[in-house]
């Protein structure tokens, strides 16, 4: 079973490396990520480490849903 958020495949497309590099992340913590998915408070970041490397991110990437 596989139960990675959705979040895991833009990491892949980014590259673990460039983001455990940027983030200042362990493997633990990049497995958090993928679990979990990327904390709201970094997605922005996230999205410009992607667009440097010429990568999108889905258009609802930092939409914050209401609890």
């Amino acid at each position: 079973m596989d139960n990675r958020h959705a979040h895991s495949a833009l990491i892949d497309v980014v590259g673990a490396e460039a983001v455990m590099a940027r983030f200042g992340l362990s493997h633990q913590a990049l497995h958090n990520w993928r679990l979990r998915g990327i904390p709201v408070l970094k997605r922005r970041a996230f999205k410009e480490l992607a667009e440097s490397k010429h990568k999108g991110v889905p258009a609802d990437f930092l939409e914050v849903w209401a609890a």
